[in-house]
């Protein structure tokens, strides 16, 4: 929770959660009596608020701003609790269960995306190269123009290569793909077999 532990690492989620519960009552603590520098926060560069549930982590949340922590993470359930952490001082939110879900939901629709970096528009993908694509070159596929695809660069075996117009794509290839969320359901789909 705090950017150094002087906790022993916890073994499981449940001993994490009751770390969590400690921490947040020694803060309210330290706060109710004004002693509130005993933890250091100041001194920490980043502080992770990693309590789900909404009220205790809202208000470590605020405990930890009023105590100094300028730079705190915390995590969030949904877009309410989002804009509450926020609202009370936490620098960055997080949602994990809500970015693996569309990880997990990208993974099943697309069998064939086997990694990605995503913004708000735009993706770094690895995909294998499509049936439609082996042995055609990039100039024949078009990607840009079709689909708004950028090629970026082809992984042959563990090597990153640059693309090359009139490179001929292998089954084996892995591409690595600049687009949007569109582009690449567009092209999966035009290209069923």
């Amino acid at each position: 929770v705090c950017g150094q532990s002087t906790f022993p690492p916890a073994r499981n989620l449940s001993a994490m959660m009751g770390r969590c519960e400690l921490l947040f009552e020694l803060l309210r603590r330290q706060v109710a009596q004004g002693v509130g520098r005993a933890l250091f926060v100041e001194e920490r560069d980043v502080i992770i608020c990693a309590i789900g549930a909404r009220e205790p982590s809202i208000l470590t949340t605020a405990l930890l701003r009023q105590l100094g922590c300028e730079n705190i993470v915390a995590r969030a359930t949904d877009k309410i609790h989002e804009r509450i952490l926020k609202a009370v001082g936490a620098k960055i939110v997080i949602n994990p269960d809500e970015e693996y879900g569309k990880k997990f939901a990208y993974k099943i629709m697309f069998q064939n995306v086997i990694a990605d970096e995503t913004s708000d528009d735009i993706q770094l993908l690895e995909i294998n190269t499509q049936p439609f694509m082996t042995g055609k070159t990039l100039m024949e596929l078009m990607l840009p123009n079709k689909y708004g695809i950028i090629v970026a660069a082809i992984k042959k075996g563990d090597t990153l290569t640059r693309p090359f117009a009139n490179q001929k794509l292998l089954e084996e290839d892995k591409l690595l793909v600049v687009c949007n969320e569109d582009a690449i359901i567009k092209m999966l789909e035009e290209n069923k077999r």
